[in-house]
């Protein structure tokens, strides 16, 4: 059992393990749920040093040549909340300070170790520490702030002002491939459905099903600039919006205190935020929905 990265590791050992242990001996990998290896998009993830990385637009990246898919026998995907809380435990009760494709392999080595039976052996690689990691999966702000942490539900929470589960309704969000006018159709449709004036905007292929993650709020359009620059003659509906975008909008996680997040300043003046969930963009929230579940 291995983390794919680049592939070196679990093709060579694994080729070399099935050489001299035959018929036996399985070669699993464990990958990020949104890397190729596993069947992913090749979307942004939060675990560092595993899985292949592209976006889904950009011209397909070949695997490198070291990773020998024959040798592989299974890969299983790990979330990458799954793999963090790995780590942290194991830090916590068996004093080892791991990285977090080290949290993926062990993840996944534990889902193995119990569908195996009683004579199985389950060997599992760890392959990097978490020294560099201790600003990160080790630092409750940072995995707060992305939405990896949950948070102490006895106080008002982010989660209480704006609907984060997997029943939310769709994120409001515009793709930078939008036309101005696609864009300021969506923006009066939510004004006119509730949603705030501005929206996130980035690479994320829209849809559905889709929610961008938080490389993927790359900047925003706010309605009031866009039909602003319409009038002054500045934009045209047929311009795409990528030469429109303003700043990203700042964001929360859903764990972090209500009264917190509405004692930060409001960036450049404006009123809404982005709420993750395990690094994933679930909703849109303002200073007033902060302040009704704080009074």
């Amino acid at each position: 059992m291995s983390c794919v990265g680049t592939g070196g590791t679990i093709s060579g050992a694994g080729r070399y393990l099935k050489e001299v242990g035959g018929g036996a001996v399985q070669v699993i990998g464990a990958d990020p749920t949104s890397s190729v290896y596993s069947g992913g998009d090749g979307r942004p993830y939060f675990i560092e040093a595993a899985g292949h990385f592209r976006h889904a637009e950009t011209v397909e990246d070949p695997w490198p040549q070291s990773y020998h898919q024959d040798v592989v026998d299974r890969i299983l995907p790990v979330e990458d909340r799954e793999a963090i809380t790995t780590i942290r435990r194991l830090a916590r009760e068996q004093g080892l300070l791991v990285g977090g494709s080290s949290g993926t392999a062990l993840s996944a080595a534990l889902r193995v170790g119990a569908e195996a039976g009683p004579e199985a052996v389950v060997v599992v690689v760890l392959p990097d520490s978490g020294r560099q990691y201790l600003s990160k999966y080790f630092d409750d702000t940072w995995l707060l702030r992305l939405g990896f942490l949950d948070g102490d539900a006895t106080h008002a929470r982010v989660a209480d002002a704006a609907p984060t589960d997997e029943h939310a309704p769709p994120l409001p969000y515009l793709h930078t491939r939008s036309t101005v006018g696609d864009a300021l159709a969506s923006l009066r449709a939510g004004r006119d459905g509730g949603a705030p004036p501005v929206f996130p905007a980035g690479p994320c292929p829209v849809g559905p099903r889709r929610r961008p993650t938080a490389p993927e709020l790359t900047g925003s359009v706010s309605l009031e600039e866009l039909e602003t620059a319409v009038r002054d003659g500045k934009a045209a509906p047929a311009d795409p919006i990528a030469g429109r975008l303003g700043a990203p909008l700042p964001h929360f996680g859903y764990g972090e205190p209500a009264a917190a997040a509405l004692a930060e300043p409001a960036e450049r003046g404006l009123d809404t935020a982005v709420v993750l969930r395990d690094g994933y963009a679930m909703a849109l929230i303002d200073r007033a929905a902060l302040r009704a579940v704080t009074e």
